[in-house]
C-alpha cells in the first residue's frame, strides 16, 4: 500500500504540474491522457479488486506500480524542461498558406491512397465490417500489405495535418467541412484501427471545434458508438447491445492498454525479450494475455524498457527521451501551426500508445516531412 499511496501522490503533483504550467488545453495534454489511462485507471481497478487480463503475478504488479510513479517523474520534468525551451522558441514562427495549395495537395495525395486502397479492395477490415467478414488489421498481418508502413504515415500524420491547414481556412462552407470531414474519417478507419479516430475527435475537441455546445459531444459520443460498432459487429455472433458497447468501449479506452504494464513485466520472467523485436514483442505479449494469435498489444515505453532491462536503464533512458522531447515539442509547438500541433499531438500519441521502437523513431523523423507541408 506504501507504494501504491506514493503513486497516487505523484500522481497529484502531475495534474498540478498540468494546471499549474498551463498545458491542459497544449499538445503535452497527450502524455496526461496517457499517465490516467495506462497507469492511474489500471492500478486502482487492480487495487479495488479487478480481475481481467490477471496473466501477472502481486509481484509484477508491485513493479508497475513503480513503473508508473517513476513515469510520473519522467512527465513533470518534460513539462518544466518543455515551457523553458517553449519560451526560447517562442518567436514569430507563424506560417503563411496559399490554401488553394493545400487543397490541391490533400486531393491529390487522396487520390494516391484511394489507388493503393482500391489495389487492396477485398483485405480492407472497415469495408469487410459491412459484410460480416472477419479480417485482420493491416498494421497485425504480417506481409499482407507491401509499403502499409507509408500508408499510415501519410494517414495518421501528412492528411489530418493537410485537412487542418484546409479546415481552418475562412472561405470554407458547411458542406465542404462535412465532406472534408468525411473524407478523411474513412482513411483513418479503414484500416480497422479505432484509436486515432477516437484520438483525432478529441484533439478536434480541445483544439479546433471552438464554438462548440453541449448537445454536440453527445453527437460526437454517438458518432465514435456507431464507428465502434459496425468495426466490432463481425466479431460477435450474438449481436449487438447497449451493455455490450458501454462495457467494451471503457474497458478497450480505460483498462486494456494498462494491463500489458504488469503483463510484459511478467512475461520478461519467464522468457528473454531483451533481444526481441519491439513489434514481436508487442505479438508475444498479446498471445501471452489473450491465450491466442494474432494480435497485438502496445505498451508504455518505460514499462518497455524496465522489462527488457532494468531500473537503472530506465530512469537513464527516460531522462534522456523527456529532455529530447520537450525540445523537439517546444521548438514545433512555438509555431503555433494547428496542422504541425496534430503531428506533434500524433508524435505523443505514438509514444504513448506503441511505446519506443525503431519504426516509432522513424515516424519522428518522417513526421518532419508532414511539418514542411
Amino acid at each position: 500500500m506504501f507504494y501504491f499511496f506514493i503513486f497516487n501522490l505523484m500522481f497529484i503533483f502531475t495534474v498540478c504540474s498540468f494546471v499549474y504550467l498551463k498545458q491542459i488545453n497544449k499538445i503535452s495534454l497527450m502524455l496526461f491522457i496517457g499517465i490516467v489511462i495506462i497507469f492511474f485507471v489500471p492500478l486502482w481497478y487492480i487495487q479495488l479488486g479487478g480481475v481481467k487480463y490477471s496473466s501477472y503475478s502481486v509481484a509484477s504488479y508491485y513493479e508497475a506500480i513503480n513503473i508508473a510513479t517513476i513515469s510520473c517523474v519522467f512527465v513533470i520534468f518534460y513539462l518544466f524542461s518543455h515551457v523553458i525551451f517553449y519560451g526560447f522558441f517562442l518567436k514569430n514562427n507563424k506560417y503563411t498558406y496559399n490554401y488553394n495549395y493545400m487543397y490541391k495537395i490533400y486531393i491529390f495525395i487522396y487520390i494516391m491512397l484511394i489507388m493503393y486502397i482500391a489495389f487492396y479492395i477485398n483485405k480492407w477490415p472497415l469495408l469487410n465490417a459491412f459484410s460480416g467478414i472477419i479480417v485482420e488489421r493491416p498494421d497485425i498481418l504480417k506481409g499482407g500489405f507491401k509499403g502499409y508502413f507509408l500508408f499510415s504515415v501519410i494517414v495518421n500524420f501528412a492528411m489530418p495535418s493537410l485537412y487542418f491547414l484546409c479546415f481552418l481556412n475562412e472561405k470554407k462552407t458547411i458542406t465542404f467541412d462535412i465532406i472534408l470531414f468525411l473524407s478523411l474519417a474513412f482513411l483513418l478507419l479503414i484500416g480497422g484501427n479505432k484509436g486515432v479516430f477516437m484520438y483525432f475527435l478529441v484533439f478536434n475537441l480541445l483544439f479546433v471545434w471552438k464554438k462548440i455546445k453541449i448537445y454536440h459531444y453527445f453527437l460526437i459520443g454517438i458518432i465514435g458508438v456507431i464507428v465502434y460498432a459496425i468495426i466490432r459487429m463481425p466479431y460477435l455472433s450474438d449481436g449487438l447491445s447497449f451493455h455490450y458497447l458501454y462495457e467494451s468501449i471503457l474497458e478497450r479506452v480505460f483498462l486494456t492498454q494498462g494491463m500489458s504494464v504488469p503483463a510484459v513485466i511478467e512475461l520478461s520472467k519467464h522468457i528473454d525479450i531483451s533481444t526481441m523485436g519491439s513489434n514481436d514483442l508487442k505479438y508475444t505479449l498479446f498471445t501471452f494475455v489473450y491465450g491466442f494469435s494474432p494480435g497485438s498489444m502496445p505498451m508504455y515505453y518505460t514499462a518497455e524498457i524496465y522489462a527488457r532491462y532494468n531500473v537503472y536503464i530506465l530512469i537513464i533512458v527516460g531522462i534522456c527521451i523527456s529532455f529530447i522531447l520537450s525540445i523537439y515539442i517546444s521548438f514545433f509547438e512555438s509555431k503555433n501551426n494547428i496542422g504541425v500541433n496534430w503531428v506533434l499531438y500524433m508524435c505523443l500519441y505514438t509514444l504513448v500508445m506503441s511505446g519506443i521502437s525503431l519504426s516509432n523513431i522513424c515516424l519522428l523523423y518522417t513526421s518532419d516531412a508532414a511539418d514542411e507541408l
